[in-house]
């Protein structure tokens, strides 16, 4: 009952924020805007959109190698959708944790799947933040940006320090998971798998600012479909500053915050406040129209797989 209110009142002040955003800007001004916007920047956009999306599943399908296991991409990249769906309905993306579930199902200790899914996230999240934080000292001053920079540089450390050190992951076993600790059966031995794995680590690392890079494109062109030239390296510094921004865990996947955010940033820089918010709304539409396609296609072909496999049976 609880987590549906708490899930209800982050929904309303999500689409409370983006109401507001668009009164603000001016629901005129953003249709005046949107009907500027070419088809085949859209288009352009949506592939690079794409690509993007692809290259999260094959990071999670490069984590399997340190642990020796492996399944085929195509459900790699079944699951990491149907996580992703998940996590654009929960607040700070939570629901992406879901992946753990289809993982344990592929014959994964509990452990393992845990400790793919938390370094995914942590080089995810190590690359957003160093990205963020050129973020801050270009465009606010040095008194604003470098308390922020410590303290969520701490936290990260803290965090990382906390599950790579053996003494307090027996203090988390003992003290604050007990009976639960068997959910985390081979979390220690994986985690051991990946401290010597530094290429396979690299090489998510690079892979995902290779990711940042195809969404910093497919906001650019978007912006391009709308007349407006923005420079890539000032989209990819400013969105990893939204993306921060959209973890706060006060809406359903950041919606109206990441929005709001992103016309604030953008109009520091010169971008029409019209734009910018015509652009971010086309971005978050985009997302769920695109994840709800890569989704319905995975459940309809696992009816059609249903259906054959009834067939067979009964003949």
């Amino acid at each position: 009952m609880k987590k549906g209110i708490t899930t209800a009142v982050r929904t309303v002040i999500g689409v409370g924020l983006l109401f507001f955003l668009i009164k603000a800007v001016g629901l005129s001004t953003i249709i005046a805007a949107l009907k500027q916007l070419k088809v085949t920047a859209l288009a352009v956009a949506i592939f690079l959109w794409v690509v993007g999306y692809l290259l999260g599943a094959v990071n999670i399908q490069l984590m399997f190698r340190p642990i020796k296991r492996s399944i085929p991409f195509r459900k790699t990249l079944k699951y990491y959708t149907f996580s992703w769906v998940s996590g654009m309905l929960t607040p700070a993306r939570l629901g992406q944790l879901l992946l753990v579930f289809f993982l344990k199902k592929e014959g994964f200790k509990n452990g393992q799947a845990i400790v793919i899914q938390v370094i995914d996230r942590a080089i995810t999240l190590l690359a957003v933040m160093l990205l963020s934080y050129l973020g801050l000292f270009l465009f606010f001053t040095k008194e604003q940006a470098v308390p922020i920079v410590i303290l969520s540089a701490v936290l990260f450390i803290s965090g990382c320090a906390i599950l790579t050190w053996e003494p307090t992951r027996r203090i988390l076993k003992g003290y604050i998971l007990r009976r639960h600790a068997t959910a985390f059966r081979g979390f220690s031995e994986a985690l051991k798998a990946y401290t010597t794995a530094y290429p396979i680590l690299v090489l998510n690392f690079v892979i995902t600012i290779t990711k940042t890079t195809m969404n910093a494109l497919f906001i650019a062109v978007l912006f391009l479909g709308l007349n407006t030239r923005v420079n890539v390296v000032d989209i990819i510094v400013l969105y990893a500053v939204v993306t921060i921004i959209s973890l706060l865990p006060l809406s359903i996947n950041g919606l109206g915050l990441k929005e709001a955010s992103a016309v604030y940033l953008f109009s520091m820089i010169g971008v029409d406040k019209g734009i910018a918010a015509s652009t971010f709304i086309l971005v978050t539409i985009i997302n769920y129209m695109c994840t709800a396609a890569f989704y319905f296609y995975f459940i309809s072909r696992k009816k059609e797989s249903g259906q054959s496999n009834k067939v067979v049976s009964n003949s």
